[in-house]
Formats: structure tokens, sequence, C-alpha cells
């Protein structure tokens, strides 16, 4: 393969890509979780505890009823670069 045919075809991979699929890091996804969390009606965000290790989310503590568990999961759930939400929320 030809210098510009190699160029012409990374060229057309790059192309191919969405551009709301680029992957963010642990941190930043973190960040977006804790604050779709403080947005999310019915959620007390000071109760879940968020981590992310290479991509997955956890969110872990005590709320105040299943419906929280369930609103929280779906809030994580809306960060766009995650690969997982988990849950290890239990209700007190």
């Amino acid at each position: 393969m030809t210098a510009s045919a190699l160029m012409f075809a990374m060229a057309g991979c790059a192309a191919s890509r969405s551009p709301g699929m680029a992957s963010a890091d642990d941190p930043t996804l973190k960040t977006r979780i804790e604050t779709a969390l403080r947005n999310a009606p019915g959620v007390h965000p000071n109760e879940v505890t968020t981590e992310v290790v290479d991509g997955v989310a956890i969110l872990s503590g005590s709320v105040h009823n299943q419906a929280e568990i369930d609103a929280a999961v779906a809030a994580a759930r809306r960060v766009e670069g995650l690969k997982d939400v988990r849950s290890s929320l239990n209700v007190q």
C-alpha cells in the first residue's frame, strides 16, 4: 500500500468514529455521574458514593427506598462514555 493510500484509509477510519463516543477518563466520568445524581429527582446524592474503574461505575451507600436506587442507577446510566453501571446501593 502506498503512503497516500495508507493515509486515505486511516483518515476514513477516523472519520467513521462517532463524535459523541469519545472515551472519557475515570475521574471525568465520576464527576459527570455526581452531577447527574445531584440533578436527579428523588436522589439524595450525599448518600451515594461513586467510584469509576476502567469506565465501569460502582454506586454504593444506603438510601431511603428502592425508587431512589432505581433513580440513581438510571441517572448514572445516562452518562455518556460509561461501559457499565453496577449498584451496591441498599435501602436503610
